[in-house]
């Protein structure tokens, strides 16, 4: 039975050429689009959908832990100003020590969800540019910098541009036979 199981997750994880046509090819032009119009929350569906495909064609997954670390940061940091605000108490004179612990909470959320993001999409390039060597002979080349600036948004520009490519390519090996 186990050996079933061990059998059944190699082949889950065994690479093919075309790994690449398992993501979805999406304008990256839509993603800043919709990442601007819903304040961000689609970076969590576009990073969700993106490394559930990644985790199902690479053998090294990548962990919900960070996605669910920096939805619960969000999360915290858009519901504790709104509470506060909701309660009508306003902290002046000898309460300022508590406005300073909700400040620095706050801070601390922040940075968590941005130490979150950064690990995820560092991650998500990391894998995507083993699955695009596996795809097309050539190298492609993942910007650190552009990464980091850009996230989601360039990784989805590579993603197209990997697609194309390798479209490209097997329809000039169809002609070619």
């Amino acid at each position: 039975m186990s050996e079933l199981r061990n059998t059944t997750q190699m082949n889950q994880h065994e690479t093919h050429p075309n790994d690449i046509l398992k993501f979805k090819r999406f304008s990256a032009f839509y993603v800043f689009l919709l990442n601007r119009f819903t304040q961000n929350i689609y970076m969590l569906h576009w990073i969700n959908t993106r490394s559930e495909v990644v985790n199902s064609t690479h053998e090294n997954r990548i962990d919900k832990k960070w996605l669910y670390t920096m939805l619960l940061s969000i999360v915290y940091c858009i519901w504790i100003p709104i509470a506060i605000d909701f309660t009508g108490e306003y902290f002046t004179g000898e309460n300022y020590y508590i406005v300073v612990i909700i400040l620095l909470s706050l801070l601390i959320a922040f940075l968590l969800g941005i130490t979150s993001y950064l690990v995820l999409i560092f991650k998500m390039k990391n894998r995507l540019k083993d699955i695009m060597k596996r795809t097309n002979s050539n190298e492609y080349q993942l910007s650190s910098l552009l990464t980091f600036f850009f996230g989601d948004m360039y990784l989805q520009y590579k993603i197209n541009k990997c697609i194309d490519d390798y479209l490209k390519t097997v329809e000039q090996e169809k002609e070619g036979s």
